[in-house]
């Protein structure tokens, strides 16, 4: 299986009613296909998390819409669906001074959990969690 090592587009907007549909609207008006996606309000701000079929048209559209965008390298990791799974890669990161600067669990069935990472470290980060790379 090919390991997926991913450039995310970070999108940080306003938390408000029809961001998220606007944002959609736009990829699809350009043919692009969301593939991943985390979206969060806190209080005023909204942040968006994305991976399409095409990051770097993405990323021009979307600024050229007026939204602010950040690139960040991250990776996917498979866990076993049982208690204490992300307790073990988390441990795995701080004993090597690794940051996570954002976690999203993106698919998940009863023996495995998908989780999408963020770090501050991505090179080392794939190299000590490249075992549960997926």
């Amino acid at each position: 299986m090919k390991k997926r090592h991913k450039k995310f587009l970070k999108i940080i907007t306003e938390n408000k009613p029809g961001k998220l549909d606007n944002i959609s609207k736009i990829l699809a008006q350009a043919d692009i296909d969301i593939k991943d996606f985390v979206a969060v309000g806190i209080d005023e701000k909204g942040l968006v998390i994305l991976y399409t079929s095409d990051q770097e048209k993405a990323l021009e559209i979307l600024q050229n819409n007026g939204y602010y965008i950040l690139e960040e390298s991250g990776i996917i990791i498979k866990l076993e669906s049982k208690p204490g799974a992300l307790a073990k890669i988390t441990d795995i990161l701080i004993k090597k001074n690794i940051n996570i600067n954002s976690a999203a669990t993106i698919d998940r069935n009863k023996k495995f959990t998908f989780v999408a990472l963020t770090v501050d470290d991505t090179n080392q980060a794939k190299k000590i969690l490249k075992n549960y790379a997926v």
